[in-house]
């Protein structure tokens, strides 16, 4: 289930990217490896606030998905929620210890892209 394409990304990166809850929750209790990055350093928590999938960002904070990973351009999943400017998922994020004065690699913390 943690196997890898040759864009680095794994099932449960595709599972997320299509928004497909039921694949999710499969891979999630066959032990997928919630915070593997694809290429470009994203994680799955990355791709479901990515792609607005509300539905699939609370399974992934129940299994331990970690809040703080950067991406290639070091953006965190909090700055990803800031820049969709979704409220209910900068609230889900910093329930669960999201540090909003982390910077992107311009120098942008997530309260910079909301503004």
């Amino acid at each position: 289930v943690n196997n890898k394409d040759n864009r680095g990304s794994t099932p449960l990166h595709y599972a997320i990217s299509s928004k497909n809850l039921e694949v999710t929750e499969i891979l999630l209790l066959h032990r997928s490896n919630i915070n593997l990055r694809d290429k470009c350093y994203r994680t799955p928590l990355h791709l479901a606030i990515l792609y607005n999938f509300i539905a699939g960002v609370d399974p992934l904070l129940t299994y331990g998905a970690k809040v703080n990973l950067r991406d290639k351009r070091r953006n965190t999943p909090l700055h990803y929620a800031a820049k969709c400017g979704s409220e209910l998922l900068s609230r889900k994020l910093l329930e669960r210890g999201a540090l909003v004065n982390i910077q992107d690699s311009k120098g942008r913390t997530p309260l910079h892209v909301v503004i």
